[in-house]
């Protein structure tokens, strides 16, 4: 249990990194969504 306390904070930047790029195309595509509307 030690480990996984250990490396807790890097598997948690790890997760919000891998899902930036979609977070990103998300919003770009509700911002020209919006913008044809």
């Amino acid at each position: 249990m030690g480990d996984v306390t250990t490396h807790c904070p890097y598997t948690y930047m790890g997760y919000w990194w891998s899902l930036l790029p979609v977070g990103v195309v998300v919003i770009v595509i509700t911002h020209f969504s919006v913008e044809e509307n």
